[in-house]
Parts: C-alpha cells; structure tokens; sequence
C-alpha cells in the first residue's frame, strides 16, 4: 500500500511540475519549460552566471519578438519586454499604473534605511518617495551634476592601470566619489585616496561594505528578488548592521 502511496505522490509532483513549468505556453506565449524551484535560473543558482548574463541570452534567443516568458527562481512566471514602444508604455505610458510596483523584497521594520530607497520601495511608501524627489530632477539640475561627473570620470582615467586590477573596487570608489560630488558637493578622496598625501578617505571606510560580497551574497540576492520568506529566515539586510551605524554615526554625528 505504502509504495502505491508514494507512486501517487510522485506522478501527482511530476505533473503539477510540469503543468506549472508550461504556464506560458499554456497562454499562449513563446517561453522555455521552466524547471522546478530554479525556473531558467539553473546556472544563477549555482553562482555560474549573473542575472544580466542570463536576460541577455533569453533576449538574444527571441529576435522579432515584442516580449517573451520565462520563469524566475521558484519557478516564478515573467516576462521580458524587447519592445521600446511598449517598455514606454509600461514605464511612463498608459500601462504604467498596472507596472509600478518592482519585485524587490525588504521588510520595512528589519531594514529601516533600505525601504527609505525610492528604487526598492514599494506601494505607497514608493508614491511619497518618488514625489519627493522629481523636482529634483529637473533637466537645469540634472545638467548641473555634469561637471562633477566629469571630473570623477577624469580622476578614474588617471587611475585604471595598464595591467589586470580589481575592477569592483575601482567601481566603487567611482561610485562614491560621484555621489559625494554631485549631491553633497564634497570631494571624498574616493579616487586618489592611495596616493602618499592623499587624505585618507571616511567615505570609503563608511560605504564601501555596502558593496563588499559575503559568503551569504548569493542568498541574500535570491530573498532580496524572489523570496520573503528566505530573507526572515537568514535575518538578511541590504544595509547591514555595521554599515547602517556607521552611516548614521557619519552623517548624523560625525
């Protein structure tokens, strides 16, 4: 009786799997089978391949086509839009109230200074937030911000090395050094901050965890896109405890 019990289970798993894996094409759609738990993101979750490496293989896959389906890790069913008229359509046209919303998860009680970020927040925290910020975009503010960019750009040009160098590194100081200059109007010895007379640089020793990887970056990346649940249960932060002290230390209390 029991091995009768488990065939059953089994085939019932087995076709509710693949009834799940042809959501799209049971619509109607152009779109791989996705495979249980890890949909088309097998070699994400193994740490083969970025998430911008395996969007670009399904773009590249589907020439002519407005969009296509996929399925995100747990099996997960979206879409990818190839088309400009209609990517403007969902991001600043008539569709964009049914588009707003961004498929990133962070608890708004477990990582305070995150939600606070207009380009993770989520409903109508989302709404306060953007409208805060749009007259501070206007095109005379925005042209304004140039000539900081273009001086850290210039700083960057000095610096990158003939030879191999650590890219991620260099990134975020260039990163840093923008933001600094352009919306604080400091300079943060971000870029050239190794030199001999170089003031040491407190940006770098605020930030730059924020953009170190951890032994947990993987995890936290798959909570952070597709799952809640994960997160609570690995505590994880976008802004991780040290980092967000010393934020607030930094800018708050000096």
């Amino acid at each position: 009786m029991l091995p009768l019990v488990l065939f059953i289970l089994l085939a019932a798993t087995l076709l509710f799997w693949k009834w799940q894996g042809n959501h799209w094409r049971r619509l109607g759609l152009v779109a791989p089978f996705g495979w249980p738990l890890v949909g088309n993101m097998l070699d994400f979750a193994l740490g083969r391949r970025s998430y911008g490496e395996i969007y670009q293989e399904i773009y590249t896959r589907n020439p002519g086509l407005k969009y296509v389906g996929f399925y995100r890790l747990f099996n997960e069913p979206a879409i990818l839009v190839r088309d400009q008229e209609l990517l403007r359509q969902i991001l600043v046209g008539r569709n964009f109230a049914d588009c707003a919303d961004n498929a990133v998860y962070v608890d708004n009680q477990r990582d305070v200074l995150a939600s606070h970020n207009p380009f993770i927040a989520n409903g109508d925290r989302w709404r306060v937030l953007r409208a805060d910020l749009v007259p501070l975009f206007t095109p005379s503010r925005v042209r304004q911000t140039l000539p900081h960019v273009a001086r850290a750009c210039q700083l960057l040009r000095d610096q990158v090395p003939l030879g191999r160098f650590e890219a991620k590194d260099l990134a975020t100081r260039y990163t840093l050094q923008v933001v600094a200059s352009a919306i604080f109007g400091l300079d943060a010895h971000c870029l050239g901050s190794h030199k001999r007379m170089a003031p040491p640089s407190r940006w770098l020793e605020w930030l730059a965890p924020l953009f170190q990887p951890s032994v947990w970056s993987l995890l936290e990346t798959m909570s952070l896109l597709h799952s809640p649940r994960l997160g609570r249960l690995i505590g994880h932060r976008l802004i991780r405890t040290p980092a967000a002290a010393a934020l607030v230390q930094g800018f708050g209390g000096g």
